[in-house]
């Protein structure tokens, strides 16, 4: 699946205005490498420092494996008004940190009949 641009991720749904009172979801999916919780830590904590500064949504945690050679997958979690705007603030910090390989974001949209539709991007 190729990565998509910004625009792209803005354009998804035509420009649709989105009701704030939803709860879009956003999943970070990738092996952490060694169990590396020191890092998957100060990863943490800096895209809670970025989402506490731009206001588009919340990080609640993660689930990872608790054998440090295991190949499972870690899960980040976030959640928000918009997955497409609450992707594109910390995708650039996925994407510069060198514990997030070959990873995947999935995208859940839910709409205001509280049916859902998601995406899947690479990161």
């Amino acid at each position: 699946m190729r990565e998509l641009s910004e625009v792209e991720m803005l354009n998804i749904f035509g420009g649709v205005r989105r009701n704030t009172k939803l709860r879009d979801e956003v999943i970070i999916t990738f092996i952490l490498e060694g169990g590396n919780l020191d890092a998957l830590h100060s990863l943490e904590k800096e895209l809670d420092d970025c989402l506490n500064d731009s206001d588009v949504g919340y990080h609640d945690g993660h689930e990872t494996p608790m054998a440090d050679d295991s190949n499972e997958e870690t899960f980040l979690f976030f959640y928000g008004a918009n997955a497409e705007k609450l992707f594109i603030t910390i995708h650039p910090i996925l994407k510069s940190n060198p514990i997030i390989q070959r990873a995947k974001a999935n995208l859940t949209f839910v709409k205001p009949d509280e049916s859902r539709q998601q995406i899947e991007v690479d990161i």
